[in-house]
């Protein structure tokens, strides 16, 4: 909430307030370059999201989904495999009979035997134990099932109500479209630009025929140029020469004075 606080917490961190606000500058900037490079070559209109819409219906497409209850008889306690199973048969029974589960729950789960009762929402293929699932989609609902194995001990279920499948519709999904199809677009805008910027940055040479090979000029230790520049369109006798590590080597003045 202070200076001195972002300053302390930025230390712990390895980085000084002045670092800090260079980064920040420069996500800024980048941001507000890309945005304005970027974000302008994305065009997605309301034709293109209702078209996506149509194309791709199982993207939008809801499974049945089913509304449950269930018990679930314990493993772990002193009952051995038999004993356990003969307690969810009896629980089963009691239920089928009429009994509600709130109160078989609250009996059994007070004696250490079972769970209470646990309410699954709306649940869909995927979300629970396989071996619930096949069951429970195949139950009428209101209709308990038989003792089922599964982790943690043995469930007995019933499905309350149920949903079946459907496509949602466009209004429903409209948001969700746009938002991975700005994101399509912007990841292949963002890649033209990039493309744009890497040609942009070479620096292409169209080099005069008599300057071929201009760049094998060296440097040696003298530090004097061993093959020095000459000047595109002079001739050779043009000008002073480059100065000589030998110091008995002379060089002539041209005739005429200068």
């Amino acid at each position: 909430t202070t200076n001195d606080e972002l300053v302390t917490a930025l230390a712990q961190t390895g980085m000084s307030l002045e670092k800090f606000q260079r980064q920040v500058e420069t996500n800024l900037t980048m941001r507000t370059v890309i945005g304005r490079e970027v974000n302008s070559m994305i065009d997605v209109n309301e034709d293109d999201l209702r078209r996506y819409y149509r194309e791709n219906p199982d993207e939008f497409r809801v499974p049945e989904q089913v509304q449950a209850r269930e018990i679930v008889v314990l493993e772990g306690g002193d009952l051995d495999r038999a004993a356990l199973q003969a307690k969810a048969d009896e629980i089963h029974r009691r239920l089928e009979a009429g009994e509600s589960l709130d109160s078989l729950a609250e009996h059994y789960s007070a004696q250490g035997l079972t769970s209470g009762v646990i309410d699954h929402k709306w649940v869909q293929p995927g979300d629970l134990d396989a071996a619930l699932e096949e069951v429970l989609f195949d139950l009428e609902t209101g209709r308990y099932s038989r003792p089922v194995r599964a982790r943690g001990g043995l469930h007995i279920m019933v499905p309350m109500e149920r949903k079946d499948p459907e496509i949602q519709p466009f209004s429903t999904v409209r948001e969700q479209i746009e938002l991975a199809q700005r994101s399509e677009a912007f990841n292949a805008a963002y890649a033209k630009y990039l493309e744009r910027l890497e040609k942009n940055a070479y620096i292409v040479e169209d080099v005069p025929g008599d300057a071929a090979g201009y760049r094998n000029a060296t440097v040696d230790s003298s530090p004097f140029i061993d093959e020095p520049f000459r000047i595109l369109g002079e001739d050779e006798g043009d000008g002073d020469s480059a100065p000589q590590d030998d110091a008995s080597t002379t060089t002539a003045e041209p005739s005429g004075g200068r």
